[in-house]
């Protein structure tokens, strides 16, 4: 099981080198059902973890999955949030610099030269703190996660009600039976569970 790492408290390595995350926690659960082993690793970029030769990637957005990718159904939603600096108008952004994280979808209408890359989320928050870039978007439990670690003084959050992301689990080979298995899982999974488990990893800062 593989996924990209710097996306707490989704999935991320801890400061011991332990992979820790909602979506590695709802592994776990499945292999409490199932007997099912996962073996857990991160990589810095979409591209290692397409070609890692893994089984599955866990907590990816249904919007970042590759065309040849199955998708489980989703175990967890979450409100897309733009975070920008406090200096900057939130209705004049069209020609500010957008902190980009590498490998993700880049919004459209973009000028190449307004963006700035950077390797996670934290990175691309930290940027905007500082005023080196104007703005970005991330998950909601990220951007809380990272605000309340980071204490954060420059930043703004407005949640983007219109635009909610999935995250589910992703087969990189063609395996219908652990489809089925993985799906029948998540569905088992109780809504006291799921989110009793989202707090446990969401405020483990």
């Amino acid at each position: 099981a593989v996924s990209l790492d710097g996306v707490a408290p989704l999935q991320y390595t801890d400061s011991n080198g332990h992979v820790r995350g909602i979506s590695k926690e709802v592994l776990e659960t499945i292999s409490d059902m199932t007997g099912l082993v996962f073996t857990y690793r991160l990589y810095d970029t979409a591209a290692k973890v397409n070609n890692s030769g893994a089984d599955i990637v866990f907590g990816i957005p249904a919007e970042y999955a590759h065309e040849n990718m199955v998708l489980s159904v989703p175990f967890l939603e979450s409100e897309t949030i733009l975070f920008l600096n406090s200096s900057v108008d939130p209705n004049e952004l069209d020609n500010k610099k957008y902190a980009a994280v590498e490998g993700n979808d880049l919004l459209e209408g973009l000028k190449k030269e307004n963006i700035v890359y950077y390797k996670t989320r934290e990175e691309a928050m930290d940027a905007v703190d500082r005023g080196e870039a104007d703005y970005g978007y991330g998950n909601a439990y990220s951007v809380v996660f990272y605000t309340i670690q980071n204490g954060y003084k420059n930043l703004i959050t407005v949640p983007e009600k219109n635009e909610i992301r999935e995250y589910c689990i992703g087969l990189l080979k063609n395996d219908e039976t652990l489809l089925s298995i993985i799906n029948k899982s998540i569905s088992a999974i109780s809504e006291t569970h799921m989110r009793t488990l989202i707090l446990n990893e969401a405020t483990r800062v």
